[in-house]
């Protein structure tokens, strides 16, 4: 009899000698039906969105939420598509499900599996560690697969039960990411200075725009101060202060930065002024790009050059007159860091090493910067150079560091020693730069944090490590000006350019306070900021 409530599926037709027999397999009940919705395998398309949402998660005061919408197309796309293929060879779709989402969780699982299991240090090489990993996991996907299409038994429980698990999965990093958009800093607008040129006061000078000296800011991410590296790696830098000195730069000794961080920092002193209370990397970006010193400057005829570095937020400058990009600029950070977590990582980086990339960049950019000088001013120019920031490029001696090293040598060690090799690059911009300008420029050499232990957490870890991360390079050549009659020893970059404005441009910037700011986080959120107090000195 024919029941429309079953499905068949025709396994054979046997034809034996007097006759036909037929043979037909058919579940006892609908497969999709109002009370058997729980079968319908949904969870390859959770496994394909689920890591996205749980790296959006975890980056969401940096990342905006449109940031998702292309890479969990793509992958829904592929789950999709690898779902149908595998339906046409299994005829299946319990099994053909099941396939899909252990290949999708051995693919995005790989690189944190990878971190894991760390066996660098097993084998003495961190280079074979995927030569070890990769036939591993194409080892565990093959028995999987074997494993699936060989059972007979019957997988709609497992289906479910993988549904269930999967929509929990993916409805925790959700809730985190609802929970901060209903409560984040989002719409306010970070404090602006009070930019108020005004007559000039007594004896100031006023600068003509063709008599306007070239203005170099440029960043060395995490360069503590010699003071902090006294303290925190026992290394007498003064040799380099000493050279620095001899050039015509005044290095402040006892300057720290006003925050711990990066985005805070940098958007703090472009923009001459404190922040009014905590944000986050996504509340500044506005005022990052379009910042107050630029818009003093704009205003009294100054061009503007941007070197970005690989961190997005300067990637580029959409308000610069010329973007110098070394770092792909068009392709989307948090793409990139998503395959950073997959399995495509250590394939691509077969022919693509990224530290070989990086020191060919960094390369690039300090010379460039060099050369920069002899083109035509007034102009105003930005890098953000990310040394001795990691990851570590090279040893003191300007040796490339293989990878094993990088894998196996002491944190400190690595710093200490691209910082030794900075001083050289830095020493030998400083003399291109004023070789090759018209006129003598205005340079401050700054950095927007010092070397960073774990200190940022919910608890707080001890005032050596807060000195040593808080206290930075800050250093300033001021032609025709003795730098150390209008420098303060204790500076903080907020006050760098209210100090040059009002020195050379007849500006009335009041001179704040030096203080810092201790950010605190749980994890990659931030949690809290806590006033350490101002630098001593004069």
């Amino acid at each position: 009899g024919f029941n429309p409530q079953v499905t068949g599926v025709l396994l054979r037709v046997a034809r034996p000698r007097y006759g036909y027999t037929v043979l037909v397999a058919a579940p006892r009940e609908p497969i999709v039906g109002k009370s058997r919705w729980q079968y319908l395998p949904i969870h390859p398309v959770l496994v394909a969105v689920f890591p996205i949402l749980a790296l959006l998660a975890s980056n969401i005061s940096e990342v905006d939420l449109g940031a998702m919408v292309v890479p969990s197309l793509v992958a829904v796309a592929a789950a999709l598509i690898i779902l149908g293929l595998l339906q046409l060879v299994t005829r299946d779709i319990y099994k053909s499900a099941l396939i899909t989402t252990a290949g999708g969780f051995i693919f995005f699982s790989y690189m944190h599996l990878f971190d894991w299991v760390d066996l660098g240090n097993l084998l003495g090489r961190a280079d074979w560690e995927h030569y070890f990993l990769l036939p591993i996991a194409a080892a565990l996907f093959g028995g999987l697969v074997f494993a699936i299409i060989k059972t007979v038994k019957d997988l709609r429980p497992v289906t479910s039960i993988l549904n269930v698990v999967m929509v929990a999965l993916v409805v925790m990093p959700s809730l985190t990411i609802i929970q901060y958009e209903a409560t984040s800093n989002q719409g306010k607008t970070p404090a602006r200075a009070d930019p108020r040129p005004s007559k000039p006061p007594g004896k100031s000078r006023t600068i003509k725009v063709k008599d306007a000296p070239d203005i170099y800011y440029i960043i060395f991410d995490r360069y503590s101060s010699a003071a902090a590296l006294k303290r925190g790696f026992d290394f007498d830098n003064g040799d380099f202060v000493k050279k620095m000195e001899r050039k015509g730069f005044y290095v402040a000794p006892n300057s720290r930065a006003n925050y711990g961080a990066t985005y805070l920092s940098l958007s703090s002193s472009l923009n001459m002024t404190y922040h009014d209370g905590l944000q986050d990397e996504k509340d500044v970006r506005e005022i990052l790009q379009d910042n107050e010193v630029w818009r003093f400057l704009k205003a009294r005829g100054y061009k503007f050059t941007h070197f970005g570095s690989a961190w997005p937020a300067t990637v580029v400058n959409r308000f610069a007159d010329v973007n110098v990009d070394f770092y792909e600029s068009k392709t989307d950070s948090f793409s990139r860091q998503l395959v950073e977590t997959t399995m495509l990582d250590p394939i691509f980086k077969i022919w693509d090493r990224p530290q070989d990339r990086a020191r060919q960049r960094l390369a690039r950019q300090l010379r460039k910067l060099g050369t920069k000088a002899a083109q035509p001013g007034p102009k105003f120019v930005f890098a953000h150079v990310l040394m001795p920031h990691m990851p570590y490029l090279f040893d003191r001696r300007g040796r490339p560091l293989t990878e094993a090293e990088v894998a196996t040598r002491p944190d400190k060690q690595k710093y200490l020693d691209y910082l030794i090799y900075a001083n050289g690059q830095i020493e030998k911009l400083a003399d291109e730069i004023l070789a090759n300008s018209p006129e003598p420029p205005i340079i401050v050499f700054q950095a927007d944090e010092g070397y960073r232990s774990d200190i940022y957490n919910d608890r707080y870890k001890g005032k050596n490590s807060v000195d040593v991360h808080l206290g930075i390079l800050n250093a300033y050549h001021l032609p025709g000006v003795d730098a150390k009659r209008v420098i303060k020893d204790s500076i903080t970059p907020v006050n760098s350019f209210r100090v040059i404005f009002n020195t050379y441009f007849n500006a009335r910037f009041k001179i704040l306070k030096d203080e810092s700011y201790i950010i605190f986080k749980n994890g990659k959120r931030t949690t809290g900021l806590k006033k350490y107090g101002s630098p001593k000195g004069r």
